[in-house]
């Protein structure tokens, strides 16, 4: 994410593909952070990008990182 001339824009392969699910948590946290300042827990915020072909390495990135995910709350 990158803010622009007209906001936020979402860089990357695929992104003239529907990412409001993506958005909506993005423009949520930062309209937060701008209103409060921090976040009062500890939130992980994962886009997985491969469900067109079927998540094949998901498992094994939750697997590996799986103390790096620890969070009150994981979107």
């Amino acid at each position: 994410l990158k803010e622009g001339p007209g906001g936020m824009r979402l860089y990357g392969r695929g992104t003239a593909d529907d990412k409001a699910g993506i958005i909506v948590h993005a423009a949520a946290l930062d309209s937060f952070l701008k209103t409060h300042g921090n976040c009062p827990i500890n939130l992980k915020v994962v886009i997985e990008g491969e469900e067109e072909i079927g998540s094949t390495h998901l498992e094994e990135f939750l697997t590996k990182y799986k103390e790096k995910l620890k969070a009150d709350v994981l979107i």
